[in-house]
């Protein structure tokens, strides 16, 4: 990157000069993955697969193409949901668009989590059946039950996972996982108590977890 931003310094020099500018390539390349595309970050942990075009030129790339849901989940505070929908797709434009879905039986609704919007700035929508605000949605989810009936811990712990799903921040998490040098990091709950798994992939057929 370096190299690149001296070089492009060095053009715009060389163009006052009367100097040809750097050479830019014409780019015809496919990229292609069954799987071991991974997106990472506010809960999500998603694999997928699938193929992109890059053309254009060096200087200014043009991918277009989408990589579908191989598996994915999205951990809540405990709670797992797995995906039944996700996309990450390249419209002439670097940064992917994201169209994500989860399910979830919640108490007494059905809840729906919709991710879409541009990677860097991810939009989170929450909807129900029967229909319900945002809020009791999340209630019924980490809590399996109305936002009235909470404690004051369960209630502080709604604000900030409204708060966080709001404003786009990194999760802890997904720090964890970055700083553990993981693929895969999960907490939940069972029978016996917390829960934490992590893995690796180490090749193109083989991952190891614990």
């Amino acid at each position: 990157a370096a190299a690149r931003i001296a070089a492009a310094r060095k053009a715009e020099t060389a163009k006052g000069k009367g100097r040809a500018a750097i050479f830019d390539a014409k780019l015809d390349v496919n990229v292609s993955a069954p799987n071991h595309v991974f997106v990472h970050g506010r809960g999500v942990d998603a694999e997928l697969g699938g193929s992109v075009h890059v053309g254009g030129t060096t200087n200014n790339p043009v991918p277009k193409g989408a990589f579908s849901l191989f598996r994915g989940k999205m951990a809540m505070l405990g709670k797992t949901l797995t995906f039944t929908k996700g996309n990450l797709s390249f419209n002439g434009d670097l940064a992917p668009e994201l169209d994500f879905a989860a399910e979830i039986q919640a108490s007494d609704i059905t809840a729906q989590i919709g991710i879409s919007g541009p990677a860097a700035a991810p939009v989170f929508a929450f909807s129900s059946q029967p229909q319900l605000p945002q809020d009791e949605i999340l209630s019924r989810i980490l809590f399996q039950k109305a936002s009235g009936s909470l404690t004051t811990a369960q209630a502080l712990q709604l604000a900030e996972a409204a708060a966080s799903f709001a404003s786009g921040g990194e999760g802890t998490l997904d720090r964890m996982r970055r700083s553990l040098g993981v693929d895969s990091l999960d907490v939940s709950t069972g029978t016996g108590g917390p829960m934490v798994g992590a893995s690796r992939t180490i090749g193109d057929r083989l991952s190891v977890g614990v």
